[in-house]
């Protein structure tokens, strides 16, 4: 807004100042900045990784899963 002789000084500093909240992103815009900077490969990375320790653990708890449910277990 330029600042002209027919305008107040009030004005003008009111004027910012109304539409500065428009401008402020809002906390899902900071999210999915936050999303969108992580590249690509280090997502894929990490769900590979749940997925192996997943696994990991599965065969971990499968045989004590299974012995506890055996009815001859001991």
């Amino acid at each position: 807004m330029a600042d002209h002789s027919a305008r107040t000084r009030s004005l003008f500093k009111v004027v910012p100042m109304r539409y500065a909240k428009l401008k402020m992103p809002s906390w899902k815009t900071g999210i999915l900045k936050a999303i969108y900077a992580i590249p690509a490969a280090q997502i894929r990375d990490a769900l590979i990784l749940a997925f192996i320790l997943m696994g990991l653990i599965a065969l971990l708890v499968a045989p004590i899963w299974f012995s506890i449910h055996m009815p001859t277990g001991s």
